[in-house]
């Protein structure tokens, strides 16, 4: 499972982590040892906490995008623009949101 580079990556703590799962800060320490693992529908909350798919949270594939849509294909640039985003606190997620609001008023 790829809990740890992902909250690391992210820059939070278990306990922030936790409580947003609304687990207690032993339990996602387990999860990230790999001493116990979540149940599906713990996956299903973590998968979205991080915004990736199951699979990549559980390995299976190394594509973490969400976006599955056939009419939604993005450019190299937008793609690593989201992977970057997604690293952000969320504080830091929106004010990036306020800055391309405040560009695309300009426009």
């Amino acid at each position: 499972m790829r809990i740890y580079e992902l909250r690391k990556g992210r820059g939070t703590t278990q306990i922030e982590v936790a409580a947003a799962l609304g687990i207690s800060r032993q339990v996602f320490a387990n999860y990230e040892k790999e001493i116990n693992y979540p149940d599906p529908i713990m996956l299903i909350k973590i998968a979205d906490y991080f915004d990736v798919s199951i699979d990549y949270l559980v390995g299976r594939s190394d594509d973490f995008d969400i976006i599955r849509s056939d009419s939604c294909s993005l450019s190299d640039i937008e793609k690593e623009l989201l992977i970057s985003y997604r690293k952000l606190k969320n504080e830091d997620k929106n004010r990036v949101i306020g800055y391309v609001l405040a560009l695309t008023e300009k426009g």
